[in-house]
């Protein structure tokens, strides 16, 4: 099951890490990824004053659950 959630300040780590990792072929390739996307300040400002939501796919099994984050 798929869930669009609004993302909190304690979604930040996990934010930026896909962030991060979403540009690491730029940083192998050129060096440098778009101004300001390691930005850890700036982007807990943007989360708090502006609607960013995380995907959250919820695995179900027969006696455990488990769930994953991640955002768009």
């Amino acid at each position: 099951m798929l869930e669009f959630l609004r993302a909190t300040a304690e979604d930040l780590e996990d934010y930026m890490k896909a962030k991060i990792d979403a540009f690491s072929d730029d940083l192998r390739m050129y060096g440098f990824g778009p101004t300001g996307y390691d930005d850890y300040d700036k982007e807990l400002k943007n989360i708090e004053q502006y609607p960013t939501y995380k995907i959250v796919l919820e695995i179900a099994y027969a006696t455990q659950k488990l769930s994953k984050s991640s955002f768009l």
